[in-house]
This record gives C-alpha cells, sequence and structure tokens, in this order.
C-alpha cells in the first residue's frame, strides 16, 4: 500500500499538466549511512541528481551536519500545501515504525512550516546540497 502511494505521488511529478511542486529537506546522514551495498547507495543518490536536474520542480537541500541541533532532527514529516484555487487547508504526514498520522490543526500545521523555513535557512542552496550529493556518490 505504502509502495503504491509513493509511486504515484512520483507520477504526479513528472506529469505533462501542472506538475506538482516538490521540496526535499534531508539530513547529511543520509547520503552518509551507508544503507545496502555502495552500488545500491550509489544508485539511490543517482537517482536523486538525476530528478532534480531533469525536472524543474523538484529541489533538494542538504542540512549539513555541521549546522548541530535543529528542528528536523526529531524525525522526518511531509508538509502539505495546496494551491489555493483548492481552498484545502494544508496538512502535516508524520510516519512512524507502526503508524502514521496525518495533522490538520491550524497550531501543529504551523510549527512544522516554520521547522521547514528553519531547515531551508540552515541548508545550503540546492546548487550546493546537489553538489553534497556528488560528492557523496563518489564516497560511496
Amino acid at each position: 500500500m505504502i509502495a503504491a502511494i509513493r509511486t504515484r505521488r512520483q507520477d504526479v511529478l513528472s506529469r505533462p499538466e501542472s506538475p506538482l511542486k516538490f521540496t526535499a529537506i534531508i539530513n547529511e546522514a543520509v547520503l552518509l549511512r551507508p544503507v545496502g551495498r555502495r552500488p545500491v547507495m550509489r544508485d539511490q543518490l543517482g537517482h536523486i541528481v538525476d530528478v532534480v536536474e531533469s525536472r524543474p520542480n523538484v529541489r533538494v537541500q542538504v542540512v549539513p551536519f555541521s549546522v548541530g541541533a535543529h528542528s528536523g532532527m526529531d524525525g522526518s514529516f511531509v508538509l502539505i500545501q495546496f494551491p489555493e484555487k483548492l481552498s484545502l487547508k494544508p496538512m502535516v504526514y508524520l510516519e512512524g515504525l507502526v503508524d502514521a498520522w496525518v495533522k490538520r490543526g491550524e497550531r501543529d500545521v504551523e510549527r512544522y512550516a516554520d521547522a521547514v523555513s528553519d531547515l531551508q535557512a540552515l541548508a545550503p542552496g540546492p546548487r550546493e546540497s546537489l553538489h553534497m550529493i556528488k560528492e557523496a556518490i563518489k564516497e560511496h
């Protein structure tokens, strides 16, 4: 079920008309912590590079270790915002080991939106972040 949802999410990034905008802010540990064998890591990181370089609606920023503690350290989350014309309020999607939650409360969403802003300010821009990913590929 989760795999199908993630595949569908990828499809809407490449649809010809009005592809969704997607920004990922990832921790540098994602680049360096081996998950699987080296070729798998190279392929996964290479896929990120390919997607970012081929789709102007997709960007990635990497939060380097050097920033120290930050608001994203409590775990991953997805802030979902909709175009104004849809009149839908933003929400936050959280996924744990055994459960997933959706937060729609205004205060909750605002706290996560603030965290996204903070993380974007801490992380190098997309170009430098892409360079970090390419360097990590060489390490694997």
